[in-house]
């Protein structure tokens, strides 16, 4: 239970240092490649599902669900990794007060 709580107060810090600077990323239904950093893949097991959060340029939140690997978490963490998707909806994120942009149509391109 220790090391879950450090991981998530770690995570919460990270999403604190940019609430005030993360903006919109790009124009809804408009498909992008980018390079992000994961900060956190949590998984949602009422709904079968991964939520994939991530930084691009250490500035802009960018979120996805993920359903198509049953163990993404271990791959992923922490990493960066290349993504393409399109941007689905703007949003100020109800637990960061953040602006988040979330992407639908994910594809891992490369770890």
């Amino acid at each position: 239970m220790d090391l879950i709580d450090v991981k998530r107060q770690a995570i919460a810090d990270r999403l604190e240092k940019v609430r005030f600077t993360s903006k919109h990323f790009g124009d809804v239904k408009h498909r992008y490649d980018l390079s992000v950093d994961v900060v956190d893949c949590k998984f949602i097991q009422k709904s079968g599902v991964y939520m994939i959060t991530t930084l691009y340029n250490n500035t802009d939140i960018i979120k996805f669900w993920w359903r198509d690997q049953p163990d993404l978490s271990d791959i992923i963490s922490d990493a960066t990794i290349q993504i393409r998707g399109t941007v689905n909806k703007h949003e100020v994120g109800r637990f960061t007060h953040a602006q988040e942009t979330f992407m639908n149509r994910v594809k891992i391109v490369q770890n």
